[in-house]
């Protein structure tokens, strides 16, 4: 296959190759969370998902959770994700949410009851937000409502500040939680300051001791890559002395426009993609010699493993509850309303709170399993021919002979008989091997949904 640019034909593996040399020049971007981009999504009828879950329920697959808690104390100066911020007390707010949590839940119950989920996880935006009994309440809605697994994993976010937390670690384990994963970012005072948190180094060191004598696995969120982040090394040696069961590395990204710190007055305090490259490879060199695992770009564990992401990667169910959550079927994917009124509307109405979503036809579900297969997030460090044909009939190579050579070229990846592995350069640059896979055309048409959702100039 032939490609014409700049007037010059060229091979489709030299075109894509051209491409993935400018998408490395570039810090490695935000990971989409779905495939196709949610802009190409269209309206769903909600009879079928309740079909596609129905479908599901007869099979008895184990499949996994989600809850989304949209609230933070203020907006971190690294964060992109979808939230509503201001003070902690918003108390009748948050009953309200969880209010319509539980009408979700009761409409979700009837055609989810045959499922059995093996992992279920509380996000957000910022669980720990929530006092006592409402926190208490939305976990034992999910805990309650569905089959959960009685070995699963459920994890929750925990916000590191002891003003926040107060007795909340002792209830989230009395309630079941056996999982926490603490937000730190980095134990530098300067730095947590700066990005607009609360907390101190030494008070979310005091929170991960605690967690540690509370929790079956602990994992350290970690971010490199922010301003200020001069002693970069201090914190991974703080973190190897915590000794947490796992440990998340994540390189900032900065191509988002709703970031603060995307503002140029802050590009003289973000450091280059090398410094950054190099800060990421510190991480993992460290964490390699202290015991820990690399499962994914992000994730390092000594022990056990992060059930419920290793799953994603699998492109296992989801089920997403609360605004803004995706949910992942079997050729179908939907996410439910980020607006906060659109979501309590549809839930109040009876309606399942279906913002959009999208259907995929055979040919597209190989490139959604690889999608998530290669999600920095979750996704796994070489990718399984024997997989593949077990579930397309197909390999990888033979479907896109092309990318994987590209790939390969360019030294993301290493090619055997049965397997692709990626290289550590390719396991930072997951987004880049994600975008090749993609369908070109919708690439194209997302350029073309951006631009016709472009101010006009002036």
């Amino acid at each position: 296959m032939m490609a014409i640019i700049e007037g010059i034909k060229i091979s489709r593996v030299d075109e894509l190759r051209l491409k993935l040399k400018e998408q490395l020049k570039e810090e490695p971007g935000i990971m989409s969370f779905a495939y196709p981009y949610v802009r190409l999504w269209n309206k769903l009828d909600e009879r079928g998902v309740k079909t596609a879950w129905s479908s599901l329920s007869q099979e008895s697959q184990e499949s996994i959770l989600y809850l989304h808690i949209p609230f933070c104390l203020s907006k971190c100066g690294y964060c992109d994700y979808a939230s509503n911020y201001g003070i902690e007390d918003r108390h009748d707010q948050h009953k309200s949410y969880v209010d319509a949590v539980e009408e979700e839940t009761r409409l979700l119950t009837p055609i989810i009851s045959d499922v059995n989920f093996d992992a279920v996880y509380f996000g957000g935006g910022t669980p720990t937000i929530f006092c006592e009994k409402v926190l208490e309440r939305i976990v034992k809605l999910v805990t309650s409502n569905f089959p959960i697994s009685p070995t699963a994993e459920v994890s929750i976010e925990v916000y590191p500040w002891k003003k926040m937390l107060r007795d909340k670690l002792r209830l989230l384990r009395d309630i079941g939680i056996n999982r926490v994963s603490i937000g730190v970012q980095d134990f530098n005072d300067e730095v947590i300051a700066f990005t607009g948190r609360k907390y101190n180094g030494e008070e979310a060191s005091d929170i991960a001791r605690e967690a540690k004598d509370l929790f079956d696995t602990v994992n350290i969120d970690l971010i490199c890559g922010l301003p200020k982040q001069t002693n970069w090394q201090r914190t991974l040696e703080t973190t190897l002395d915590l000794k947490p069961q796992q440990v998340t590395v994540q390189p900032f990204s900065n191509r988002h426009p709703g970031i603060r710190f995307n503002h140029p007055k802050y590009g003289l305090l973000l450091p280059d993609l090398d410094q950054m490259m190099k800060m990421y490879f510190l991480a993992r060199e460290m964490l390699i010699e202290a015991g820990y695992n690399q499962i994914s770009r992000h994730q390092f564990v000594r022990e056990g493993e992060h059930r419920y992401e290793q799953k994603i990667s699998k492109s296992t169910a989801r089920l997403g509850i609360g605004a803004h959550s995706v949910s992942l079927l079997p050729g179908l994917t939907y996410k439910n309303f980020t607006s906060l009124g659109e979501y309590k509307d549809a839930v109040e109405r009876g309606k399942l709170p279906i913002e959009k979503g999208f259907k995929l036809n055979n040919c597209e579900e190989i490139r959604s399993y690889l999608f998530y297969s290669l999600s920095a997030d979750c996704g796994r460090l070489s990718l399984s021919e024997e997989e593949s044909m077990e579930k397309f009939g197909k390999r990888i190579q033979d479907v896109f002979p092309e990318e994987v050579q590209a790939l390969e070229e360019e030294e993301l990846i290493k090619v055997s008989g049965d397997s692709i592995d990626l290289t550590p350069r390719g396991v930072y640059f997951t987004s880049a091997l994600q975008r090749t896979f993609y369908n070109p055309e919708f690439m194209r048409k997302k350029e073309l949904v951006y631009r016709q959702d472009a101010p006009p100039p002036g």
